[in-house]
């Protein structure tokens, strides 16, 4: 274990008669630490990676959400002419082949062209959680199933190898708003 991989963390006893393990912040450990107090190690968690060299290519369907005061809302998937990408590896590949999708399919994309032009927001990216059916890898038209979705990781945006660990497996949809 060394400086940047170790959360170290207080026992503290809360006024609900129990005992909670508190995190320290490295720059505080010599302030608060006293002789007699309890303290762990504890491994900081990690985010999954995937290297380039294991990296699976295959296709995804794009949809472009967008938030209003009724929630968040998807684009429909036309049974024909399926808006489908390479699976990206990174962030900056997701960003190119997003743009090159709403260019060949601008008629499904129309709110997101007319959006994409503003310098404050950039690509935010999606994964839709399985419902209790997970028809969707095998036929992206039930796409009903975009009920519920998980941002990607923040640190996904600048490392690769995180991007690649959390990008839809093929034959699902990768959601993209812009924020």
């Amino acid at each position: 274990m060394t400086f940047d991989n170790t959360i170290l963390r207080l026992r503290e006893y809360l006024n609900t008669n129990e005992w909670a393990w508190v995190d320290i912040p490295p720059n505080s450990w010599n302030e608060i630490i006293g002789p007699i107090d309890e303290i762990g190690l504890f491994p900081k968690e990690r985010l999954p990676t995937v290297s380039e060299a294991d990296f699976l290519h295959g296709n995804i369907t794009l949809t472009y959400g967008r938030s209003q005061l009724s929630g968040t809302h998807w684009t429909e998937i036309p049974r024909n002419n399926l808006p489908c990408m390479s699976r990206p590896a990174s962030y900056e590949e997701a960003n190119a082949s997003v743009l090159q999708c709403f260019a060949h399919h601008w008629k499904l994309f129309e709110d997101a062209l007319k959006e994409i032009h503003d310098k404050n927001k950039r690509f935010v990216y999606y994964c839709f959680v399985p419902g209790p059916v997970h028809t969707y890898v095998k036929d992206p038209l039930t796409m009903d199933l975009r009920e519920a979705w998980v941002a990607m990781p923040e640190e996904a945006y600048s490392n690769p190898d995180i991007w690649r660990a959390h990008v839809p497996i093929s034959g699902a949809a990768l959601g993209v708003m812009l924020k």
